[in-house]
């Protein structure tokens, strides 16, 4: 500390200087040893209170109460079910069942040799990729913009033999 006395100027040390880590341990101490003292004296000096037995408002009575002359009824319990029997082959090899056997469908129209068919595509190399013919720019919707919605979007496409799509 400076002290100025008239034109001279004198340093002065201080004696009480503290150092905070000494500081910081003993205030911890004394913390510690204050709440322990008050934990303390709130046990001593609050009155614990008196436990008694539990006495109930009411007398016990016994009440009786009549059972009605029809008891009521019951429902019978479900029958059991009957599991179908599982076949048993025939030892002589005599067919039981006639919807078993040789079925013919008429109800076929065309059969599939009827179906044009498609001559396979020959595969060339080309110098120029293919390119989209109409391109709209898409603008992302406010909505799902502000509430943060994102995702894929997949498009299934089927593409003629001429190359459009259909």
């Amino acid at each position: 500390m400076l002290v100025c006395i008239g034109e001279e100027i004198e340093m002065v040390r201080r004696k009480n200087v503290r150092n905070r880590e000494t500081d910081y341990s003993r205030n911890i101490r004394i913390a510690a040893i204050m709440a322990l003292v008050l934990v303390t004296a709130g046990f001593l000096f609050v009155r614990m209170p008196e436990a008694r037995p539990y006495e109930p408002r009411t007398s016990s009575e016994t009440i009786t109460i009549p059972l009605p002359d029809k008891l009521l009824e019951t429902k019978e319990p479900p029958k059991p079910r009957v599991r179908p029997k599982l076949p048993i082959a025939d030892p002589k090899g005599k067919e039981t069942d006639p919807g078993v056997g040789k079925h013919e469908f008429n109800e076929l129209t065309r059969s599939p040799s009827d179906l044009p068919s498609l001559e396979p595509v020959p595969f060339w190399k080309v110098e120029v990729k293919p390119a989209a013919v109409y391109l709209e720019t898409q603008r992302y919707p406010d909505m799902a913009r502000m509430a943060g919605i994102e995702g894929t979007v997949v498009v299934k496409v089927l593409v003629d033999t001429t190359g459009a799509v259909a």
